[in-house]
């Protein structure tokens, strides 16, 4: 995937089984959001093929995949120096 002639994610590859829980995990900028929003049609993907159920999944035909963001608001502990 790029955005103009800066490549975001190059030769990503994984498979989730079915009843599988799968998570992104990693830095900022590393690619995590970019590749769900790709993968919902939110960005247009440059290159690859997604495949759920041994058959290609394009998101403007609807699907099975979902996105939850967590915003690092609702999350952030505040701690007191009590």
């Amino acid at each position: 995937m790029a955005f103009g002639r800066q490549k975001v994610i190059d030769d990503l590859s994984f498979d989730i089984q079915r009843g599988e829980t799968f998570g992104f995990l990693g830095s900022n900028g590393s690619g995590k959001t970019t590749t769900i929003r790709a993968l919902l049609g939110i960005y247009q993907q440059t290159a690859g093929i997604l495949h759920i159920d041994s058959r290609p999944f394009k998101p403007e035909e609807g699907g099975r995949l979902g996105y939850l963001q967590r915003n690092g608001d609702c999350t952030r502990r505040n701690r007191s120096s009590t």
